[in-house]
Formats: C-alpha cells, sequence, structure tokens
C-alpha cells in the first residue's frame, strides 16, 4: 500500500494519488485504499483530505474525506 504523494506542513499531512480513470465516483474510494490505510495505520496524525489528481472533467467530492481534481487544473 502506497501513496503516490505525501505533503506535511505544520504537521498536518496530505496524502496525493494520481490515477489514470475518468469520471471518478465514490466507489473508486474503495480502489484508492491508500487514503484509508493511511489513515488507519496513522490515526494519531492529523490528516487533511486526500487528492486524486486524474483526468476528470471537474473538481468532485468522492467520499467523505477524499476529493478528485482534474490534472489540466494544477
Amino acid at each position: 500500500m502506497e501513496l503516490d504523494i505525501l505533503l506535511e506542513r505544520d504537521n498536518v499531512f496530505f496524502p496525493v494519488e494520481i490515477r489514470s480513470k475518468f469520471n471518478p465516483t465514490k466507489d473508486d474510494t474503495k480502489r484508492i485504499t491508500a487514503f484509508r490505510a493511511f489513515r488507519t495505520v496513522y490515526p494519531m496524525l492529523k490528516i487533511a483530505p486526500g487528492l486524486a489528481i486524474c483526468p476528470c472533467e471537474k473538481f468532485v467530492k468522492i467520499s467523505e474525506n477524499d476529493y478528485a481534481l482534474p490534472w489540466d487544473c494544477i
């Protein structure tokens, strides 16, 4: 289990995954298990919402804690 990118600022951790799938849905968070695993393994850390960068059409919330961002927006 791995995250593609893990950023840290002021003791807050920002998990990032880069995905190739279009139109992510809430079902995709089941596939993005790295977010869930990281939160489970490190419950003592302050972890920001996960960000999946992908070729989706718009910024979308894909779970309670995770979002998808079009890669042409960064």
